[in-house]
């Protein structure tokens, strides 16, 4: 594995190939790509499905940092930055469009991720519903984004007891992260 401050400056020059955008890729890869690559060496996750994309940081993040296969899901795609992940990691990335809602008709992806990554909806209705896909898909981590952020902290909180979910580790910079070992 590379090590962090090369991940940074590879990271920095993607997101500005994908999205134009240097000045918020340097301070994205300095404030999340560390804990992404501590999650990483923690689950060394070999077939990581995430939900919700937006334009990709994290999906791009998830690629440099492990050797994950990744499928990312979200409503809507953004062809550049699906082009670009796919062209420069190929098979290891796939994106599919879709309401998370389906989740719970895939079937197929009942003991096919290890890692599952949720960043989707951020609505108390709409992380449950994530929560129990996952739960229903059986990976061995679910990692929560926003955990800490102001306007969703507490439903987010309030889901891991109410399922009993057991953090092992919490981010606290930016909206924050929370690692669960199921």
């Amino acid at each position: 594995m590379k090590d962090l401050q090369n991940l940074i400056k590879d990271h920095e020059l993607v997101r500005t190939t994908m999205f134009g955008d240097k000045h918020t890729g340097e301070l994205l890869a300095e404030r999340d790509l560390p804990k992404i690559y501590d999650i990483c060496e923690i689950v060394k996750p070999k077939n990581t499905l995430e939900l919700g994309f937006n334009r990709g940081s994290s999906a791009l993040m998830w690629l440099l940092c492990s050797s994950t296969n990744l499928v990312s899901t979200d409503i809507k795609e953004k062809p550049k930055s699906v082009k670009y992940l796919k062209d420069r990691f190929g098979d290891r990335f796939n994106f599919i469009c879709m309401n998370h809602e389906l989740l719970a008709t895939k079937d197929e992806y009942i003991n096919q991720f290890d890692f599952i990554f949720i960043d989707g909806g951020h609505s108390y209705k709409d992380v449950e519903r994530d929560i129990k896909n996952c739960l229903r898909f059986n990976p061995k981590y679910i990692g929560f984004d926003d955990y800490y952020h102001p306007a969703h902290t507490k439903d987010i909180h309030s889901l891991i007891k109410k399922y009993n979910l057991n953090v092992i580790k919490e981010y606290k910079t930016g909206g924050g992260q929370a690692l669960v070992k199921l």
